[in-house]
This record gives structure tokens, sequence and C-alpha cells, in this order.
């Protein structure tokens, strides 16, 4: 029997000891064998020196790109080399998430036939029994997830079909990234996730949530935690880039209004916050996502 070729890929950017415990729950997986991508991006610290001095195997490739790529760029860089390796399957995993040991098993197992991408339920690393993201479903109106992540649902017992999978964890078939490509780089993070959903199910191709493979999730770490500047100007510039990419034909008449909806919801919320730096970085990646051309 051949067993397939599967690379798992992550990103760091000034986060080597996150990284490296995500590394160790990858080495550490039972009943398959994984070789790891490790795309730096552009840290300004010392994560190559650490990371190197941690991982010395043959199963760890540790790419260094001079400048920071984004989670889209910085996965992109990783899955080319794992499809030029000539991985089978290829696991993207954020770097500050760590994987149960038989995740990757159960992963490869909910691989039927007609799945082309799955993924684990994502718990949050401080509340190891507190769902993150188990998927859901993206609305035919408008053009997101409607059930935030499925987090206040109960976990399904068994394999469940998904038109949308969180971007913290996905195992892909080969055939898959060749058919519809890779990541988004206009997407520099946030929403890049959604956009390939959106693409793998125009493209008819099966996704599934895997319940029994699970991950833990240090949520929000790269950008400084939920609600920081870099995250609300982030958010709302990505945001800008899907809806006018996505949006064709009526779409505009009810998806503008529910987005302008959403942004004095925003509003309101980050001025009762008194978090006035993030709300200006909003407003600002409002008007750089829906406004200025992006190339």
């Amino acid at each position: 029997m051949v067993l397939p070729n599967v690379f798992a890929v992550t990103v760091n950017w000034n986060r080597p000891k996150e990284t490296c415990a995500c590394i160790d729950s990858l080495l550490n997986q039972n009943n398959i064998h994984l070789q790891v991508v490790i795309v730096d991006n552009g840290s300004s610290d010392n994560s190559v020196e650490f990371i190197r001095a941690r991982h010395q195997t043959d199963s760890i490739h540790l790419i260094e790109s001079s400048t920071n790529m984004g989670f889209a760029g910085g996965y992109n860089a990783g899955m080319r080399h794992a499809l030029e390796c000539g991985a089978d399957f290829i696991l993207i995993i954020n770097n500050d998430a760590e994987a149960e040991p038989d995740m990757g098993h159960r992963l490869l197992s909910g691989m039927e036939e007609k799945i082309g991408v799955v993924a684990p339920a994502i718990f949050y690393s401080d509340a190891p029994r507190r769902l993150w993201s188990s998927g859901g479903t993206i609305s035919p109106i408008l053009l997101e997830p409607k059930d935030a992540h499925s987090r206040k649902k109960p976990l399904p017992a068994v394999q469940v079909r998904r038109t949308f999978l969180s971007g913290c964890a996905l195992l892909f078939r080969r055939q898959v990234l060749e058919q519809v490509g890779l990541f988004d780089e206009r997407f520099f993070v946030y929403y890049e996730d959604l956009d390939l959903c959106m693409r793998m199910q125009q493209a008819g191709i099966k996704m599934a949530l895997v319940p029994g493979a699970v991950v833990y999730h240090k949520v929000s770490l790269s950008s400084d935690g939920s609600d920081s500047s870099l995250e609300r100007y982030h958010t709302a510039r990505s945001s800008g880039i899907y809806f006018r990419k996505h949006m064709h034909g009526l779409y505009p008449l009810w998806i503008i209004p529910y987005r302008f909806g959403s942004a004095l919801l925003w509003t309101v919320r980050l001025l009762l916050r008194w978090k006035t730096q993030a709300l200006v970085a909003y407003w600002q990646g409002l008007v750089d996502g829906w406004m200025r051309p992006q190339p």
C-alpha cells in the first residue's frame, strides 16, 4: 500500500514559540507522517534562528521571506513548495493552533471519494471545551457565513457537509488546489478563506467537517487580539475586497445597505468600548477595501 504524501503548512510572523508548539503537535501525529513547511513571513525577531534550533529534521522545510506577505501570500508560498515536492494532500494550519495527536489521521479518513476539502473542529485554546469553529453555510443572499462558524450549535456527532470552513485548519486534495487555485493574495488577512470556499463551491467541490478531528486555537494572536486597530482595519478592508469581487447583478441592492448597517453597528460598538483608534482604523479599512482599486 502506497502511503499518501502529506504536507502541513504553517506561517510564522514574530511568534516562534507558538509556531514551534504547532510544529510539535504536527510532528507527533499518530498513524501519519507529515512533512512540515514553515514560512517565516518577514519576521523582525529571532524567529528563524529559534525555529532552526528547535527543529532540525528532514521533515522540516523552512522558507524565509524578506517581507510580510500576509496570510494569503505566506500560505501560498508554503503550498506552492508542497505542490512542487509532490504533495498529495496539503494541510494548512495557523501557527497559533495545536492539533490533537489523531487529527491528521482522522482528517485523511474523512476524505471520502467525493470530498475535496475537510476541516477539524476548532476549540479555544484557553477554553478547550468551548467551540470556536465547526464551519458553516454561506448565505446565498448575503454571501457570508450565516451561522457564525456554528459555534453556538452542538458539535455534530458525525461528518457533515459544509460550504464554509475556517482557514485556521484545512486539508486539501492536491487536485482541488490545481483546479481552483490558491488564496487570492489581495486579501492580506481575513476573508481569504471565505473567498476560497466560495470559489470551491462555485466549482462544485464538496467540503466537510470532521468533528472527531480537533484543533485548539489561540484566537487573533497575529493581529494583536480581537478588536485591535490592526484586526479592525484588515477585517474592514478585506470585507470590501470580498464583496466587490463576488456581488454581481442585483446583489448590491441588498448587500450594500446591509454592509452599511453593519458598519454603523461596529461604529457604535467600538465607541461604547472607547476604542477610538480601532474605530478610525476600521473606517480607514472600509475606505481602502471598498473605494480603492485593487491590483
